[in-house]
């Protein structure tokens, strides 16, 4: 599992991209929604989370088992869905799970769960 969290790129559904031709961005294989979760607050920014789950043998990305995610901010801990995707550039099977989310300019705790494994992770958001 890899975790990394940035700046919302800009998003394409799989017609679009086809007819723009984009060359950066992430092609959405699913819908998406912005979503603020309760966790907005002075100096509050929109980020990108991505979460990529790999098979451990082979090392290909996985479309299933879904990932669980759980962020924490402060005393506060919430769970949110995630959308496939993938990079525009990269193979469309290199897929990963993405979130665009609004939270404070702080640091986050987020837990990522497949199955019974659970990953903790840690960002400074700034």
């Amino acid at each position: 599992m890899t975790f990394s969290v940035g700046r919302v790129p800009p998003m394409y559904t799989v017609a679009r991209a086809r007819s723009l031709k984009p060359r950066t961005g992430v092609v959405m294989l699913e819908p998406m929604q912005d979503v603020a979760g309760g966790m907005m607050g002075a100096g509050a920014g929109r980020y990108h989370l991505r979460v990529q789950v790999c098979d451990r043998v082979a090392g290909r990305p996985l479309r299933a088992p879904r990932p669980k995610v759980a962020i924490a901010v402060s005393m506060l801990r919430q769970s949110f869905p995630l959308t496939l995707g993938y990079d525009i550039g990269g193979p469309p099977a290199d897929v990963r799970f993405c979130l665009n989310l609004v939270l404070p300019r702080q640091q986050i705790g987020v837990s990522v769960q497949v199955g019974n494994e659970v990953a903790p992770f840690t960002a400074a958001l700034a």
